[in-house]
C-alpha cells in the first residue's frame, strides 16, 4: 500500500514540473525586405567644389545587372487577333551541322503570339525576340563565325540612317532561326512609331521576303513585316516578324504563261518592278495595316529600361578622331561625363568640375544639346584637355551608343571631330 502511495506521489510531482515548463511561441516569419529606390539628385545651383569627382546613382534593375525578365515586358497588340506571352528562353548552342545553315541563340526573351509555350511556335506565327547583343556576338565569334557580329553592325548602320534611295533587297536581319534564304525583296522601308516610354526607339522596319529560289511575288508569298532595332540602352537586339499581305498582289493561278516567261527572262528586273509597285502602296493597303504594326513595336515597354542610351552612365573620355587621325586621352578617368535622366549634366574635366543641363531626342542614337552652367576654372597644367572637353560637349549635336552599350560617340557639326567615351566599370 505504501508503495502505491509513493507511485502516486511521483506522478503528481511530474505533472507539477511539466506545468512549470513554458512552451515557446512559434517563431515569426521574418519581415520581407524592402528596397529603397534611389532619388534623383537635385539640379545643382552652385559651382561644384574643386575636388573633381563624378558620381551617379542608378536604380538597380534586371536591365543593369542581368537578363531582362518576362515580367518586365509588355506590349499593346493594337487590336490584332493574337494574345501574347513573354517567355525567357534557354540558350541553344551554336550548331552549323544542319541545313540550311548555322543557328544558335543565347538566353533571350521571346514574345510569342497565339501560343504561350515557345516550343509550340509555328513557322508562320508572329514573334518578337529580345536578344542580348554581347552574348549573341560572343557565341558566334567563339565558334569562328563572324556573321552575327557583322549583321549586328549592319543593323546598327541602318538604325543610324536609312539609305536614300533605299534598296529593294539585301536588308540585314536576325536571327536565322526565323529567316531562311536570301532577302530578295525589301519594300516599305521606314521607321516604326515610338514615344518616350518605348523600349526600342531606334531601329527600322520593312516588308521583306526571304527565298532560296527566285519566284514572282504573289498573294501566296510569305511576306514579313520586319523590325530590326535595339533597346534604348543598346544592350539588346529587338527583332519582330509579323506576316502581312496585300490585295494588290496577283494570285499564283492568275499569272499567265507570258508573264512567267517575262519573269524567267530577267527575274531580278521583274522582282524590282514588283517592289516599285509595292513601295507606292499606302500603309492601309496592307493587311494588317503597317501603321498598326508600327504602333505595336512602339508600344514595347521594358520596366527599368532607360529612355536613352546616354542616361545615368559614367562616361569616360577616351579620345577624339578627326579626318582619320586619332587623338587618345592619356588617362580617361580624369575626364568623366554623366547625362542624368533628370536632364542634368555633371562633368569632371581633369582638375575642374562643371554642371549644366541638356535636351535630347532618341534612344540608342539621337540628337543632344547641352547648356553649360557653373564650373570651376582652375589651371590643370599644360597637357590638360579640360577646355577641349567642355567646349566639345557644348558643340556636339548627335550621339550614338553602339550595340552593347559600353561606348558613346559624340559627333560635332560639319563633319567635325568625333569624341569617344567608354562606360566606367
Amino acid at each position: 500500500m505504501s508503495k502505491l502511495k509513493s507511485l502516486a506521489a511521483l506522478a503528481i510531482l511530474a505533472v507539477l514540473l511539466a506545468a512549470c515548463v513554458s512552451v515557446p511561441e512559434p517563431a515569426r516569419a521574418p519581415a520581407q525586405p524592402t528596397t529603397a529606390v534611389p532619388q534623383a539628385t537635385a539640379k545643382p545651383t552652385t559651382a561644384p567644389a574643386p575636388a573633381a569627382t563624378v558620381t551617379t546613382t542608378v536604380a538597380i534593375t534586371s536591365t543593369s545587372t542581368g537578363m531582362i525578365q518576362p515580367q518586365q515586358v509588355s506590349i499593346d497588340t493594337q487590336g490584332l487577333p493574337y494574345s501574347w506571352q513573354a517567355n525567357l528562353v534557354a540558350a541553344t548552342p551554336y550548331d552549323a551541322s544542319q541545313p540550311p545553315g548555322p543557328k544558335g541563340l543565347p538566353q533571350h526573351i521571346e514574345i510569342n503570339f497565339g501560343v504561350t509555350d515557345p516550343k509550340m511556335q509555328q513557322p508562320g506565327d508572329p514573334i518578337m525576340y529580345i536578344i542580348p547583343v554581347d552574348a549573341y556576338r560572343q557565341m558566334w565569334d567563339q565558334a569562328g563565325n563572324p556573321s552575327v557580329s557583322n549583321t549586328i553592325s549592319k543593323v546598327y548602320t541602318w538604325t543610324i540612317a536609312i539609305q536614300s534611295p533605299p534598296p529593294t533587297s539585301g536588308l540585314p536581319a536576325l536571327p536565322p532561326e526565323k529567316i531562311v534564304g536570301v532577302n530578295d525583296l525589301a519594300v516599305q522601308i521606314g521607321r516604326a512609331k515610338s514615344d518616350l516610354e518605348s523600349a526600342s526607339r531606334s531601329g527600322y522596319r520593312f516588308v521583306g521576303r526571304w527565298a532560296q529560289d527566285a519566284n514572282p511575288v504573289t498573294a501566296e508569298t510569305r511576306l514579313w513585316y520586319t523590325y530590326q532595332g535595339f533597346t534604348n540602352d543598346s544592350k539588346y537586339l529587338v527583332s519582330f516578324f509579323y506576316p502581312v499581305t496585300t490585295a494588290k498582289l496577283p494570285k499564283q493561278a492568275e499569272i499567265s504563261a507570258a508573264e512567267m516567261q517575262k519573269f524567267n527572262s530577267d527575274p531580278q528586273a521583274y522582282i524590282k518592278a514588283q517592289a516599285e509597285m509595292l513601295n507606292k502602296l499606302p500603309p492601309s493597303d496592307w493587311q494588317p495595316d503597317l501603321a498598326q504594326l508600327d504602333a505595336l513595336v512602339g508600344s514595347l515597354r521594358i520596366k527599368g529600361m532607360r529612355q536613352s542610351g546616354l542616361h545615368d552612365v559614367v562616361w569616360q573620355w577616351t579620345g577624339s578622331t578627326y579626318q582619320g587621325k586619332q587623338n587618345p586621352v592619356a588617362n580617361p578617368t580624369l575626364y568623366e561625363v554623366v547625362y542624368g535622366a533628370d536632364g542634368t549634366l555633371r562633368v569632371k574635366a581633369d582638375c575642374n568640375n562643371a554642371s549644366g543641363t541638356y535636351t535630347y531626342n532618341g534612344g540608342m542614337v539621337g540628337s543632344v544639346r547641352v547648356t553649360m552652367g557653373p564650373s570651376t576654372l582652375a589651371e590643370c597644367g599644360p597637357n590638360s584637355r579640360s577646355n577641349e572637353l567642355i567646349q566639345s560637349l557644348m558643340a556636339a549635336q548627335d550621339y550614338r551608343v553602339p550595340p552593347g552599350g559600353g561606348q558613346l560617340q559624340l559627333n560635332m557639326p560639319a563633319a567635325g571631330p568625333v569624341l569617344s567615351f567608354k562606360a566606367a566599370k
